[in-house]
This record gives structure tokens, C-alpha cells and sequence, in this order.
């Protein structure tokens, strides 16, 4: 198959020869619990989505449906749960870690959350943009409590959702922002009393929402000395509710000891939607 309605020209690159082999490979005995039979697993799963991603489609409501079919193959042969696009049992806090890439779209346009509901806030499917997913799976330093989804029609568990939540145990910090005049995204950020915290690069979601304040919630280090996290902004309908804004990393020592520092002492129960 060269060509479908989603790729009406042809296929993606990604889809032919070695990738479309692999998949056509996948071994449903795999152990999708040890670290590298899962790490494989998403690595395949986060190259379909790139090629999806790189699609314009016409309806962008589409995105869910156009993916549920690979979904549903990928369930199969994991018999893990999906959810909006990640997999609850994989690494799954880790795949939170995704980021907008430059605040565009793959037409150019501004990186923008549709009008409408599609997916929530923490999943890339909520997202018109064009991504990175995170290379490696290091440990977080977040507890996920709860996880689930309610779909628009329970028979399709890969389909189109009516919402999501994740309940979550880990730090957060109210933070000021300032723009470095340098760095296009880098940010200098403040507590409360506008002591300074430290320098990391924010990636922000939506091109056009760029807050001076919000939350920052640090996830885990990887490469031992890069600190990754979200940003994370109240929604102001539910107590200590939350929705994403955006993903940061710093390798700046004053943010991990101001960030992360007593990060098992600090915890709080939140929630983001």
C-alpha cells in the first residue's frame, strides 16, 4: 500500500519499508513489563504518531479517528490501556514529557488547542502542533494515583473521548516568569516574593498563551543533571484542578535545588485535566 485517505499522495516515509516491517513484526508474547520491551513498544508507537502528526488533515477532529485503528493493533498486542493517546501501563508520566516544537503547526501555522474538545490537556492529541516526544525513560519522582478517560462510545476504547483526568501526588510550584532577552525560550522564573528561582527553557503549547505566572511541576532528572518537568495552570472550576501549558527542562543547579530539592517531603495531591 503506497497511498490511503489520510496520506492521499503517499504515505509518509516513516510508514514504509524498516519502520512498516517492524510493526508487521511485533510480537504479541512480548514482554511489554520489562524496561525494554517497553521502551521498544513506545519508541515504535511514538513513530506513528510523528507521521500522523506531520499530516494536515482537513477536519482536525480527524486526529483521534484517523489513529484509533493503529491504536486498537497496538492494544492488541500490548493489552495495555489506552488512553488519549498514551498507554497507561508504559512509562506512562514519562509520556506526559512531550513538547511543542517551535510553536508551529505543520502547515506553519501557530500551535493552537482546537475550539472544541478533543483530548485532554496533558495528552498530545489536545494539541495542533508539531512535536518531540521525550528519547528516554528515566524514573519520576511523581506518583500517579488514577488515570481514566470517558469515551464517547465505550465500544471503541481507542476513539474519540468526552474527557480525562490523571490524579497526581508530586510538587508544585507557583512561579513567575520572565523572558531572558537572549533566548527565545529561555525564562528566568521567581517565587512568591519575586526571590529569584533559577533559568530554564519553556516550551510553551499554544503560540498565543505565553503566562507571566503558573505552576511549575518538576517530573524527573534525566541525563542525571537535566531537570524536566510541566507547566501546569489552575482551571479555577475545581479545587487544586489543574491544566497543562506547557513542558520545561533546566540544567541549571539554582532551579534543581529550588524546584526539586525535598521532592518526597513536598508532595501534594492534584489533579490535571
Amino acid at each position: 500500500m503506497e497511498a490511503c485517505e489520510t496520506f492521499p499522495g503517499r504515505l509518509p516515509i516513516i510508514f514504509q519499508g524498516q519502520l512498516i516491517n517492524q510493526f508487521k513484526r511485533v510480537d504479541p508474547s512480548t514482554d511489554q513489563t520489562s524496561n525494554a520491551g517497553a521502551i521498544s513498544f513506545l519508541r515504535s508507537w511514538q513513530k506513528i504518531v510523528h507521521a500522523y502528526m506531520e499530516c494536515d488533515l482537513t477536519y482536525t477532529s480527524d486526529k483521534i479517528i484517523a489513529l484509533s485503528g493503529v491504536a486498537e493493533e497496538f492494544q492488541s498486542i500490548s493489552n495495555d490501556v489506552y488512553l488519549a493517546g498514551l498507554w497507561k501501563n508504559c512509562f506512562f508520566i514519562e509520556q506526559f514529557l512531550w513538547s511543542v516544537m517551535h510553536n508551529k503547526q505543520v502547515n506553519g501555522q501557530p500551535s493552537a488547542r482546537p475550539s472544541f474538545y478533543r483530548a485532554p490537556s496533558w495528552s498530545w492529541l489536545s494539541i495542533d502542533a508539531k512535536l518531540s516526544f521525550p528519547l528516554i525513560f528515566e524514573p519520576s519522582f511523581v506518583e500517579i494515583q488514577e488515570a481514566n478517560v470517558e469515551l464517547v462510545n465505550d465500544n471503541n476504547p481507542t476513539g474519540q473521548v468526552k474527557q480525562g483526568t490523571v490524579s497526581i501526588r508530586g510538587q508544585l510550584k507557583r512561579t513567575n516568569f520572565q523572558k531572558k532577552a537572549s533566548k527565545r525560550s529561555d525564562f528566568y522564573i521567581y517565587d512568591e516574593g519575586n526571590n529569584r528561582m533559577g533559568l530554564m527553557t519553556v516550551n510553551f503549547d499554544e503560540a498565543a498563551i505565553k503566562p507571566t505566572q503558573a505552576f511549575c511541576m518538576p517530573v524527573r532528572f534525566c541525563w542525571d543533571d537535566t531537570l524536566e518537568g510541566l507547566i501546569l495552570l489552575p482551571t479555577g472550576e475545581k479545587y487544586m484542578e489543574f491544566k497543562r501549558l506547557g513542558h520545561f527542562k533546566s540544567d541549571d543547579f539554582e532551579t534543581h535545588e529550588k524546584l526539586a530539592r525535598g521532592r518526597n517531603e513536598d508532595k501534594v495531591n492534584f489533579t490535571i485535566v
